[in-house]
């Protein structure tokens, strides 16, 4: 009789099998998820880090690096052409940049005039009457009215300006500026006439920011300070065409784009249009337009960047993926082997080995199907979660969108493929074996694997340790100059070392083991010794779950030691760009001593930044140099150990050592208003020049006379002093020089006379031999006076009458205290100047302003030292603001802060006064400071502090600070990349090791409850066999947690210094010192150990609530 098979249900099988099986199947399905969703988080997350980066560069730039400025000079003053002309450009606008614009702001301004200021006209200063269509809307008053109808009067028109230009000009609403054409007028020519002082409304809108903010001064070289009197749009033209009749109007238009518009993939797109832009321009604008931007050039340099650091964060993300596939294979296998007698018992019974194939196909379809598709999903919250957690969360954007692309989803088929080899790959073995096999095998030690038979380990370690030799011979990943370069092997590296490292580990495993079984044998209590004596038997099935501790653990500190490495290198970096918590730069004479005096400024410290050069064979090799004083400074920034081979103290102590003595200086009564000289000179004598006449009555009208004044904090002023006449020879031959000085603020009293400067001003009356002569002059000064500011009262400084009182002459020029022709007093200060080059300059300072010099100290970097090939107490003559200057070298330093290698011959470092001084002494124009340091109080708002400096001295450039150089460095996206995939790494292979310990706990007991029932049978006490489970799981991890411990620590030292992470084309200096954040590993302790505790948990109280402490009959299912 032939028994047909019943048919056997595929899909209601698999259901029941699944509902039977569903710890094994929850196992697995959540390390298939978690291992798809973490490579579908691989492209999503290189996206957003470069997102990030793009738009934190686009933020954080100059204003010209997210807009551009169209200017145009138009001779016409027609309200109507301007109309056409602006409607066009918007056009042209709106047709390239449609997508990415926020604004765009028409603005105009008449030819630029000299304002007056205490009845002398500003030769360095600029102003325009101009219009600004987004003024009214973007300001607010501060007192006053905007004007209405700007026509005042035939001269006045009626204005609203700036905060800054109502301090710089000390006016106030109803106040008149005077104004004139040109430089050498005689008296103004236009009136301003304030009618409001205006102020934005929202000073932090990008409008405000840099060289587009209307309402701030924009010094150039040329130009001290340039600034904008508006009227309103409707009435510009009519102003221009009245008060500036054939003047031509600037016409501009500032183009403002939205950086969270802009993305990497519009950036070839976006370049292309700004490169077409001028063309459009060309065909409507009545003269070739100008147009500023530096938006192109930081969008190729970005893309550049961007493209370099796409393929390591996503192999990085594929290297854990590894280890995430690695847990779904050690599962799989885990889980085949719980079901291999079921298997045995259904061949017995029939089945075939496709049959069972099929089930188990069906089961993994079952779970890669929802891993495909919850995986990208699960991606993106993943990086969602760090914007909010985790390292993405210092620079994430509100108005942040992520969606999923299809490289997302690529990825995520690629990890369901990967997933399902795994889950089936431990099949095929378990096929094989009969009813008798499986059971002889469930009894028998299992054999070595794999990677331990063939020493792959030992390979790998050995790949490990030469990819790292190369990562520390090649100094990083991505490659310098000529381009990115990534070297492919080196990114394997820290994958090959975290696996070969933690694999030759498990190798001592099964000793420790026995050591530690041996140790249980010979103490009390039967629990602690079975549960040794079970892990010590057979440890191979367990040695991959401890593998995957261990990398979880190693992962966790390499993780933590990135985030404490690069936090630390952020912010010395940032200490390093800036020098100080805040560093302010200028071209032009800042107030110091007020900046200095600021109330939440604890110490201060300015310094001289400069080119110089140094010859090298026949060429000239370029340095910076930094000019600073070192008994201030040292006070300002920390210098770590390794910034040079000495003590960082001990050598600003020698570039401190031999200072200059201090310049001898004429003290000035009170506060200066203005300050004269008498000066002598005899008649021309009728000698004939040879060709024709020399120009003027005499040598007092061929000199140029300046005096140069020195504040309290040392800062030099220059004085113009202007003859009181001119033409015609003095009845006494003495005649009065005098000039504005200035005001200062009150810390910068009292004010000193540091030396006159004669200037020769002989020249022939006509012919072709106009020019300029040497000369030989005899001069005399007498009673050196000053008009008080306060009081008006004029007081004689110094009378010249001291013959104690020794002044100098420069070059072949003497001097001499003289009794004959003395204007007042007792004598005068008789001056015998000898100019032996037309147009040369003598100076007249107290003596000791020329005492013997010796060469300077300095410092220099190893990039000199090599080029110039010196060593330290070497001299070498190099060339500083066009003057021959010997330095001798005191020291040699690595880096040295706010200096880097951006010239041919590295940089050097000096003492500023004794620059300064020398240079002061032989320029004929003063040499100033042009920075200031400042550290603040402990707790001090740093925006404040700057808000009020710009305030106190608009002619700030530029203002550099810790916490915004910081911002821009945390928006590398390298950096922002491996913070990312290793905190993923570690998160993803804790939740899998919980899981994995959790599910072999449970599956392990269940497997081996057969030896559970023999032990309740000769009787254990369920508390003694539960005791067991749970101290066999605990010694595996305990195990787990101290190779990953001294794995991650290891991995730290030897791979964090060759981070491969710039900022922009810049190297990281300092360099990374790899750094340990104990306290986050102490966190990283506290998890797992809460983590282990709740899954041993739950892993027991299903084993209780299945009863295995009841289980009495051998091989009872």
């Amino acid at each position: 009789m032939t028994v047909n098979p019943v048919p056997m249900n595929f899909l209601r099988f698999i259901l029941r099998r699944a509902a039977f099986h569903w710890q094994i199947l929850v196992t697995l399905g959540l390390g298939v998820v978690l291992s798809t969703g973490l490579l579908a988080s691989g492209p999503l997350l290189v996206n957003t880090v470069v997102e990030f980066g793009l738009r934190n560069t686009l933020t954080t730039g100059d204003a010209l690096t997210r807009s551009l400025r169209i200017s145009v000079f138009s001779a016409s003053s027609s309200s109507a052409d301007y109309a056409a002309l602006n409607d066009q450009v918007n056009n042209v606008v709106q047709r390239r940049f449609a997508s990415y614009l926020d604004q765009v702001v028409p603005q105009a301004g008449t030819s630029w005039l000299f304002p007056w200021f205490e009845n002398n006209v500003v030769e360095t200063d600029r102003v325009n009457v101009s219009y600004d269509g987004a003024l009214e809307g973007e300001t607010e008053l501060v007192e006053g009215v905007f004007p209405g109808d700007p026509v005042v009067d035939e001269q006045t028109i009626a204005v609203a300006i700036g905060e800054e230009m109502a301090n710089a000009y000390d006016l106030q609403v109803g106040d008149r500026l005077p104004l004139s054409r040109n430089r050498s007028a005689e008296e103004p020519e236009l009136w301003l006439e304030i009618a409001g002082i205006v102020r934005p409304r929202n000073p932090r809108d990008p409008y405000w920011s840099g060289s587009l903010n209307p309402l701030r001064s924009h010094p150039d070289e040329r130009w001290r300070a340039q600034f904008n009197a508006f009227v309103p749009a409707d009435q510009f033209f009519a102003i221009a065409e009245k008060y500036f009749p054939g003047g031509r109007a600037e016409l501009y238009w500032n183009v403002l784009f939205n950086p969270a518009t802009i993305s990497v993939a519009d950036i070839p797109l976006l370049r292309s249009r700004l490169d077409g832009f001028i063309f459009d321009l060309l065909d409507i604008t009545p003269t070739h337009p100008v147009i500023t931007t530096n938006l192109s050039d930081v969008l190729a340099s970005f893309a550049a960047q961007s493209e370099a650091v796409r393929a390591p964060l996503l192999l990085l993300t594929a290297e854990v993926v590894l280890l995430a596939l690695y847990y779904v294979i050690m599962v799989a296998a885990l889980s085949v082997k719980q079901v291999e007698r079921e298997f045995a018992v259904l061949r017995s019974r029939g089945a075939s080995g496709s049959q069972i194939f099929r089930i188990q196909t069906g089961e993994a379809l079952l779970i890669s199907g929802v891993a495909f598709f919850s995986g990208p999903v699960l991606g993106a919250a993943l990086v969602r979660a760090l914007g909010f957690l985790g390292p993405l969360r210092d620079v994430s954007q509100g108005s942040w969108n992520l969606t999923l692309s299809q490289a997302a989803w690529l990825a995520a088929g690629i990890g369901t493929l990967a997933c399902l080899s795994g889950l089936l790959l431990p099949v095929g073995p378990a096929l094989r074996r009969s009813i008798v096999t499986h059971t002889q095998s469930v009894t028998r030690e299992n054999r070595p694997p794999l990677w331990q038979r063939f020493y792959l380990d030992v390979f790998l370690l050995v790949g490990g340790l030469i990819l790292l030799w190369r990562l520390r011979l090649y100094g990083g990943i991505i490659g310098s100059g000529g381009g990115a370069r990534i070297d492919w092997l080196l990114l394997l590296s820290p994958l090959a070392l975290l696996l070969g490292t933690g694999t030759i580990l498990l190798r001592i495993f099964p000793l420790v083991l026995r050591f530690g079984a041996a140790l249980a044998a010979r103490g009390r209590g039967l629990p602690t010794a079975l549960a040794m004596w079970q892990t010590s038997r057979n440890p191979t099935h367990v040695a991959r779950l401890v593998l995957l501790l261990t990398l979880a653990m190693s992962l966790g500190l390499l993780s933590t030691g990135i985030n404490a490495t690069l936090d630390l290198s952020e912010l010395e970096r940032a200490e390093y760009a800036t020098g100080s918590d805040v560093r302010l730069d200028s071209t032009f004479v800042l107030p110091m001593e007020s900046l200095q005096a600021m109330p939440l400024v604890a110490a201060s410290s300015t310094a001289f930044r400069t080119t110089g050069s140094v010859a090298r064979g026949r060429a000239f090799g370029r340095f910076d140099l930094w000019a600073i004083d070192p008994i201030t400074y040292g006070g300002l920034t920390t210098f770590r150990d390794d910034f040079a081979a000495q003590p960082m103290p001990a050598l600003l102590d020698e570039l401190a050592r031999g200072g200059p003595t201090p310049h001898p200086v004429l003290p000035l009564p009170g506060q200066p208003l203005r300050l004269g000289v008498w000066v002598w000179s005899g008649p021309d004598d009728g000698e004939d020049t040879g060709f024709s006449a020399l120009r003027g009555d005499s040598n007092l009208d061929r000199i140029g006379l300046e005096a140069r004044l020195q504040t309290a904090g040392g800062q030099m002023i220059q004085v113009k002093l202007l003859p009181s006449e001119t033409g015609g020879y003095p009845a006494d031959g003495w005649r009065y020089f005098s000039g504005s000085v200035p005001a200062q603020s009150e810390l910068a009293y009292p004010l000193s006379l540091h030396s006159f400067w004669f200037a020769n001003r002989t020249r022939r009356e006509q012919g072709n031999f106009g020019g300029f002569l040497s000369a030989t002059m005899q001069l005399a000064l007498d009673d050196l006076t000053v008009v008080d500011r306060s009081s008006g009262d004029t007081i004689i400084a110094d009378g010249f009458d001291d013959i104690r009182e020794v002044w100098y002459a420069t070059g072949e020029s003497t001097t001499a205290y003289s009794l004959n022709f003395v204007r007042a007093g007792r004598g005068r200060l008789g001056l015998q100047l000898i100019y032996i080059d037309p147009g040369a300059v003598v100076r007249v300072s107290l003596i000791g302003g020329e005492e013997v010099r010796g060469a300077m100290p300095a410092l220099v970097n190893q990039t000199f030292r090599n080029i110039t090939d010196i060593q330290v107490g070497d001299i070498v003559r190099a060339t500083v603001a066009s003057e021959p200057i010997e330095f001798q070298i005191k020291g040699i330093v690595n880096y040295f802060p706010t200096l880097y290698d951006d010239l041919e011959t590295g940089y050097l470092i000096t003492q500023r006064d004794q620059l300064l001084n020398y240079l002061n002494d032989i320029k004929t124009r003063p040499v100033n400071p042009n920075e200031l340091l400042l550290k603040l109080q402990d707790g001090a708002d740093v925006d404040a502090t700057v808000a009020q400096a710009l305030e106190i001295a608009p002619d700030i450039s530029d203002v550099h600070t810790i916490a915004a150089t910081r911002a821009i460095i945390k928006a590398d996206p390298m950096s922002l990349g491996l913070r990312s995939v290793t905190f993923f790494g570690y998160v993803i292979t804790t939740i899998l090791s919980l899981v994995g310990f959790a599910t072999h706990f449970y599956l392990s007991a269940r497997q081996r409850e057969a030896v559970y029932a023999v032990l309740r049978s000769i009787g254990m006490a369920a508390r003694q066999l539960y005791t067991m489970l749970v101290l066999e799981q605990v010694v595996l991890i305990l195990f787990g947690l101290a190779l990953g411990t001294l794995l991650g620590v290891v991995l730290n030292q030897i791979t964090l210094p060759g981070l491969p992470i710039t900022l922009g084309d810049t190297l990281p200096i300092p360099p990374f010192i790899p750094r340990s954040d104990w306290l986050a590993v102490g966190r990283i302790y506290l998890v797992l150990a809460v983590g282990f505790l709740t899954a041993l948990g739950i892993a027991t109280w299903l084993l209780w609530r299945r009863k295995l402490h009841r289980i009495l009959r051998i091989g009872e299912e």
